[in-house]
């Protein structure tokens, strides 16, 4: 059996893969924070619920939620604007 230490770490697959914004096969258990989302949106202009703010760790679904809640907001006729930035070659 190996052990771990400072000087000799035992390398693993990272569990983490990153998808940078590509909609997720399915997406599980959001099903409540879509909802109240969607009721969120459709509340009356200039109402305090349609401005939110979704924050988390890296990998948590935030990009997959919001791409999910675009597309129920078109059903709903609203104009979903999507912009992806590309980073130049050799830019930092």
């Amino acid at each position: 059996m190996k052990y771990e230490t400072r000087d000799n770490p035992i390398k693993k697959k990272p569990v983490f893969q990153p998808s940078f914004g590509n909609r997720p096969e399915q997406l599980v258990g959001r099903n409540d924070v879509l909802d109240q989302l969607m009721s969120d949106l459709q509340s009356y202009p200039g109402s305090a619920e349609r401005a939110t703010l979704l924050v988390g760790q890296r990998g948590m679904g935030k990009t997959a939620l919001l791409i999910e809640l675009a597309e129920k907001a078109k059903n709903f006729d609203y104009f979903v604007f999507r912009k992806k930035i590309k980073r130049e070659k050799g830019g930092s």
